[in-house]
């Protein structure tokens, strides 16, 4: 019999405006076939019904913690601090588990004791949670699903679905945690401080997240939204850690389609293309190398801020960015 004061599981979901959301969400969990998990829900200053929602759904297993509104990454570490589980997956408010996914992911780290996180692939659907755009792709077709060390494979390719891997507390707490002054890319650079840890595992066919499209996502967009993303990737990259685990000769060689899949899903890879070219951690010419990359991903025209401007004008804007770093 499980201990609900010890759960196997410990599923945190930040939640800020997610009313229209979150109550799908908490049936998903419901649906699960693992039972012996909590969720706490950390509402981050909501001004909706979010808090009204989540306490209508009268579910024992849901703890709700108020507060502030201080940004997703601040909301998930202080439920990280609550939880009573040894595992712990992130789980958005807009998201939902398929009803297997905990009991897969929990099962792969059994297996694999030495593992740190198991994660599995995320399908994704329309505001509706009808199923959005075209079938999704079979594993691997646009980007790698590796199994042990991915640390390599993670720094040029953003293969981690969050909400789709589970993580040992221990390894998360020695990783430590999101970094909460980053808005675009956390989780990505929380994925390659936690492979510093030790190895993924990952589950194979079967998708365990429904990921859920939404307009105005912060993470969404083609190559106009690169620039956004080169704060998390010069702080992967300047990580003594990561240098230390790479060969000098791993680091001057080429890393193709490397910045798009980081920045955005396979929508944002098919409309900004492949950018060639070395990563930015090398010496020498790194501020050229990552101008190099965000021309081959700005794109023909792009929307910002309401009105339309040109190819050569958003290509100035990164520039700026670039040189200004």
């Amino acid at each position: 019999m499980s201990d609900p004061a010890r759960p196997a599981v410990t599923v945190i979901t930040p939640a800020y405006n997610a009313a229209a959301t979150i109550a799908e969400t908490i049936e998903s969990l419901r649906a699960q076939s693992l039972t012996d998990w909590e969720q706490i829900v950390c509402d981050d200053g909501s001004s909706d019904d979010t808090v009204a929602v989540v306490e209508a759904a009268a579910e024992p297993r849901v703890r709700l913690l108020r507060g502030e509104h201080r940004g997703q990454s601040a909301a998930q570490n202080r439920a990280f601090g609550q939880r009573r589980a040894d595992l712990v997956l992130f789980l958005d408010a807009d998201d939902m588990l398929a009803p297997r996914a905990l009991e897969r992911l929990a099962g792969a780290l059994a297996a694999a004791p030495g593992a740190c996180a198991a994660y599995g692939d995320a399908v994704t659907v329309g505001e509706d949670g009808s199923a959005y755009g075209e079938p999704p792709l079979p594993s691997g077709v646009l980007s790698p699903r590796p199994s042990g060390d991915v640390l390599e494979v993670l720094l040029g390719d953003n293969f981690v679905p969050s909400g789709g891997i589970l993580v040992r507390a221990a390894a998360f707490t020695a990783a430590g945690g999101f970094a909460e002054d980053l808005r675009i890319g956390q989780d990505w650079e929380m994925w390659c401080r936690l492979a510093l840890q030790g190895d993924f595992v990952f589950l194979g066919p079967g998708a365990v997240l429904r990921h859920r499209a939404r307009a105005g996502s912060l993470s969404r967009g083609a190559g106009a939204e690169v620039e956004r993303h080169f704060e998390a990737i010069e702080r992967v990259f300047a990580d003594p850690a990561v240098a230390a685990r790479l060969t000098p000769a791993r680091l001057a060689a080429p890393t193709p389609s490397s910045v798009p899949r980081i920045c955005g899903d396979a929508t944002s890879l098919r409309r900004a293309g492949t950018c060639g070219g070395r990563w930015p951690w090398a010496t020498g010419a790194r501020r050229w190398r990552r101008w190099r990359c965000a021309r081959r991903c700005a794109g023909s025209r792009v929307r910002h801020g309401g009105s339309s401007r040109s190819r050569e004008s958003r290509l100035k804007s990164v520039r700026r960015r670039v040189m200004a770093t």
